[in-house]
Parts: structure tokens; C-alpha cells; sequence
């Protein structure tokens, strides 16, 4: 198997220049004709160096792990912000899905641990129902660093970088209250995890400030969807956990023959999700009037921090803990 030794003797150099050039040293002084002499050694010896080991001397690999929960249209384009800002720095990714199984993220920063990750991203994580004790998943979190972007464990603790969800919230829905909106419906999922509670504790909390709690209803799940929209009175504020969802709720807006933008108002977090709408559009005609408000996360600037402030800080003490604030899409000035 070919070395540095060999390549050392082919190039007419000293080990410690090869290995050191391997190495990207900044502070190594050589002329161009001695670099081009090892980079063609490299090549006419086929030279494959040994990531495993040479992370092993550096104790730096120049991977970073990232786990997500799940793959959604937002999810898969804050993925590829993510990995080219991490690119950008010469780290690459591995990869790991839990499908919503902590137990499964649990293991796999174990796992990312052992594979030599500088550290890791985790996206969308913990709920205080998971059948693995918070204690077990600290004394994981605790074996390699975790920046949990776009989601956070109960707690202080953690490092994480998020949209500041309770006040994009907040903001939405007094929107809607100052546009007249009569009631107010909030479409969640069962899911208990940190981002989506500040979602609702800030919708809940626009409507106690305003005085209108008695006209809230909160839905988990689409089960009482399609009873909701169709006793829904005009001026009804449907407010969605996440509109990547809002393919599941279509045709029971369709079939309620309540029309956005002149019965009723929708908005929610991300882009509106429509599954094979070339097959619907005459239907979407009908049921939408004007374009859909909509909190959109800067999954760019979210990569972007995520990235930059971790590169910063690895070796270091210093922790990342930042809210990144959204960008309102299709509200009126």
C-alpha cells in the first residue's frame, strides 16, 4: 500500500513537507515546482489517503453528523442549505434519519460519535414523552456536541439555533386580529416538541392579549378539520402548526365550500404544500381566492448561522443559543 514515505521519495521532499501538505498547513512555505512535484507523486502513485487515521492524529475529521426527524419540502431545503454552507468550510456531512424514533437519535450520535464527527446537527428531536429518559439522551448529547437547529429539548441547556417561533406567531395572528378575523382555529399535531408549543403559546397568547380566548379553538389533527371548516362563520383565522401539511387539508376545503380570502382567512408557518396540483387546479380555482399568507423560516440564514457559529467555536467553550426572525410572505404592509 503506498504512503507518504513513498510518495516523500518520489517527490524528492521530506516526510514531515508531505504530510504537512496533505494537511492543507497554511504556515508551510514551498516554491510551486516542489508542490507540483508531490501532487504529481500523489497521482502517478494512486495515493489514497487514510481519512481514519489521519482524523485520529488531528482529532478532527472535517464531518459533521446531522440527524433529522423526518423529510418534509422545508426540512429537504434547509438539508441543502445546510450542506453547501458546510461545504463551503471543506466539511461534509453524514447523514442519519430517526423517522421520529428517539431512541433511534440516541444511537445515532453514539454512532457519530464512534465515526469520528467533529460534532452534529440535529433537526426536530425530543419529546418529553420519549420512551428514553431525558437522562440517558444528556449523557449521549454530552459525548459529542450537538447544535439542535430548527428544534430544542426542554431545558436551557442545549446549544440550538431556531426561528423565534413564539413571535412570528404572535405576530401573524394580531395580523389577522387588526383585519378583522372574527374566530380562530389552530391546526397542530399531537406532536410536544419545543418549536410547535411556542407556535401555539404564541397564537393562544396574541388572542388572551386582545381578549378573545372565548373565540379560540385549538385542533390536533385533522379529525375535527372538516367538521370545523364547514360550521366555521365568515372571518374564521385558520392557523396552521405547518402548512406543508396543507395537501392533507385541501379537500376538506374543497368539500366545505368555504373560499380563502372571502369566507375565510389561512396562514400558518412555511410555504403551502400542494401534492399533484396540476390534477386540482380547477378545484383550486374555486377554493382560493387570493394567495395565502404565510411565515416563512430563512432556512438559508438558519444554515448559514448554524454553520458559521459552530466552524467559530469548535475546541471552544462558548455556546450557541440564537432566535433568527422570519420573513412574512404575501401579508399586507
Amino acid at each position: 500500500m503506498t504512503g507518504i514515505k513513498d510518495i516523500a521519495k518520489r517527490a524528492g521532499v521530506s516526510l514531515a513537507a508531505v504530510s504537512r501538505f496533505l494537511n492543507k498547513d497554511a504556515t508551510l512555505s514551498l516554491s510551486d515546482a516542489t508542490k507540483a512535484r508531490i501532487t504529481k507523486a500523489v497521482k502517478d502513485l494512486h495515493y489514497i489517503p487514510n481519512h481514519a487515521a489521519r482524523s485520529l492524529k488531528r482529532r478532527k475529521s472535517d464531518t459533521l453528523g446531522i440527524i433529522l426527524r423526518h423529510v418534509d419540502p422545508y426540512i429537504l431545503g434547509l438539508l441543502g442549505n445546510i450542506e453547501q454552507k458546510a461545504a463551503s468550510h471543506n466539511y461534509t456531512l453524514l447523514l442519519a434519519a430517526s423517522q421520529g424514533d428517539v431512541r433511534k437519535e440516541t444511537e445515532f450520535i453514539g454512532l457519530m460519535k464512534q465515526r469520528l464527527c467533529d460534532a452534529a446537527f440535529v433537526v426536530n428531536t425530543y419529546e418529553p414523552s420519549s420512551v428514553v429518559p431525558m437522562t440517558e439522551y444528556r449523557r449521549a448529547v454530552a459525548q459529542l456536541r450537538c447544535v439542535f437547529v430548527d428544534s430544542k429539548p426542554p431545558g436551557d441547556s442545549w446549544e440550538y439555533i431556531v426561528s423565534d417561533n413564539y413571535a412570528d406567531s404572535h405576530k401573524a395572528v394580531t395580523h389577522f386580529i387588526t383585519k378583522g378575523a372574527r374566530a380562530f382555529v389552530y391546526v397542530g399535531s399531537s406532536l410536544q416538541l419545543d418549536v410547535v408549543n411556542e407556535r401555539k403559546r404564541g397564537f393562544t397568547d396574541a388572542l388572551s392579549g386582545a381578549g378573545l380566548s372565548k373565540d379560540m379553538t385549538l385542533l390536533e389533527g385533522y379529525d375535527r378539520l372538516p367538521q370545523a371548516l364547514t360550521a366555521a362563520k365568515d372571518g374564521t383565522l385558520f392557523f396552521f402548526e405547518s402548512l406543508t401539511t396543507f395537501s392533507t387539508a385541501l379537500p376538506h376545503l374543497i368539500h366545505s365550500g368555504r373560499v380563502i380570502g372571502r369566507d375565510i382567512f389561512v396562514s400558518g408557518f412555511d410555504a403551502p404544500h400542494i401534492e399533484n396540483p396540476l390534477a386540482i387546479i380547477p378545484s383550486l380555482g374555486k377554493a382560493i381566492q387570493s394567495p395565502i399568507p404565510y411565515v416563512y423560516q430563512d432556512k438559508e440564514a438558519i444554515a448559514t448561522h448554524a454553520v458559521e457559529n459552530l466552524v467559530r467555536t469548535l475546541g471552544k467553550s462558548e455556546k450557541i443559543r440564537m432566535k433568527i426572525a422570519s420573513q412574512f410572505i404575501n401579508f399586507e404592509s
